[in-house]
């Protein structure tokens, strides 16, 4: 099974052709026949359980403004604390399977199911069916959620992608040009990356992209093929390179996905997949029946080491200031990231790339905050040692600029900033950070 942040997170879950199943309920009967494997699993030294919270079946993770959310069975558990105090939302109907992903938006939260398709709530408290025009085998058995502009994206085990707008005013349609429907409909991840949606459907080592404002899914073939089945898992941005996981291994792109190289970590067959950026790079979670492996992306971007392998199988993950957060069969799970590496080498401390970051929330009305990290080169001596000048600008579409968020010499390290947009009009923004000679720029959707 799977699923930004964010992200988004996303948890992503997937499977080979053993798992290709369409229908919630046998899914569901699969997974906890794994759990036997994983859960009576002996702890780990490093990762924990979060306590506080029930040792049930959590698919997704995300955090968004500084609380973290957690999905267990049909429950969304949330803290602002680090789990110090724990609280929920009301839990949805008895008779819906576990939840499988999570969106925040300005005014609501919107979650998918196993079996029982899309429900929203706007107070934590009344969930609102939104499973109109979810229609054919596999259709209310949710994958995935991700947003891009006005609208949602929900990814089913069985059929496809579906989309509507994001405040639900029509019903969902499917949206599947192009993504054959006996190989790709089992779609195993739905990715936004810098409003490109990159879904992984079934497991012939194929991936599907779509650009903004095409109809049609471009097909690209991203591993060599398996007799095992090759799904692609999960996917992220870094630096200039785009990465993804697949059922043999890790992935990486520097054309936008036409070709790639591949990197194998000597962890087998593997079933569900992550990453998750951190100050001190691009982690990656690979997870398998019993156990997970969790690496780092090396300094020159080509390789990845392994930091710790954590018994059970993790479907989705998330980093809350140094800790990053595991959702599993058997509950939360928690692991302190240290400036260790695998042998003994110290990492750095400050990021090791300029990265911006996803505004969150996006769309937004009519405030949202900005992430991101800078790192400096070597001081030549005088001034400022170790800093350098920082420039965070909002332009509109005509690349007339709006606001200026940061312009100062900042030393390195992660920072965020608000962003009010009450004072502008509704419509898509650029915003650019600049770094001496580096510049990264993203968009972002005001709405009113």
């Amino acid at each position: 099974m799977h699923k930004n942040g964010v992200g988004s997170g996303a948890t992503n879950r997937a499977s080979g052709p053993y798992l290709q199943i369409t229908v919630g309920s046998v899914v569901k009967q699969i997974l906890s026949l794994l759990s036997i494997f994983f859960v009576a699993s002996p702890s780990s030294a490093q990762w924990t359980r979060v306590e506080g919270l029930p040792a049930g079946e959590s698919y997704a993770v995300l955090v968004a403004n500084d609380t973290i959310y957690a999905s267990i069975d049909n429950m969304v558990f949330y803290s602002n604390d680090q789990w110090s105090s724990v609280q929920n939302f009301t839990p949805l109907n008895d008779s819906v399977d576990p939840i499988t992903a999570m969106v925040k938006r300005p005014s609501s939260f919107i979650v998918g199911t196993l079996s029982q398709g899309v429900f929203e709530t706007f107070d934590r408290h009344l969930w609102i069916p939104r499973y109109e025009g979810l229609s054919g085998l596999g259709a209310s058995s949710i994958s995935a959620l991700v947003l891009r502009d006005s609208l949602i994206y929900a990814g089913t085990y069985g059929a496809g992608v579906f989309r509507a707008p994001a405040s639900f005013a029509t019903a969902w349609s499917q949206f599947n040009a192009g993504i054959p429907s006996n190989l790709g409909w089992n779609i195993n991840s739905l990715t936004n990356l810098n409003d490109t949606l990159w879904a992984g459907g079934g497991a012939n080592a194929t991936v599907y992209r779509n650009v903004p404002q095409e109809s049609i899914w471009q097909e690209l073939p991203f591993a060599t093929f398996s007799p095992l089945g090759t799904s692609f898992l999960a996917a992220a941005t870094y630096r200039t390179s785009m990465h993804a996981i697949g059922s043999q291994g890790l992935h990486r792109t520097t054309d936008g996905g036409t070709t790639w190289t591949e990197f194998d970590p000597g962890a087998g067959y593997i079933a569900t997949g992550g990453f998750v950026h951190t100050p001190y790079g691009l982690y990656a979670f690979l997870g398998k029946a019993t156990s997970t492996y969790l690496l780092r992306l090396s300094e020159d971007d080509s390789s990845w080491v392994q930091v710790a392998l954590e018994p059970g199988q993790t479907f989705a993950m998330a980093l809350s200031g140094n800790t990053l957060f595991a959702a599993r069969l058997d509950g939360l799970w928690k692991y302190e990231l240290e400036p260790t590496a695998v042998g003994g080498d110290a990492l750095e401390m400050s990021p090791e790339t300029m990265l911006l970051q996803q505004n969150y929330p996006n769309p937004f009305n009519p405030t949202t905050r900005i992430a991101y990290q800078v790192l400096s080169p070597p001081s030549q001596g005088g001034g400022n040692l170790g800093a350098e000048r920082v420039r965070l600008v909002v332009y509109d579409l005509l690349g007339r600029e709006v606001a200026v968020l940061v312009d100062e010499a900042q030393l390195p390290g992660t920072y965020q900033v608000a962003f009010d947009g009450t004072n502008l009009s509704a419509g898509t923004y650029m915003y650019r950070l600049t770094a001496d000679s580096r510049a990264e720029s993203q968009r972002m959707l005001l709405v009113k």
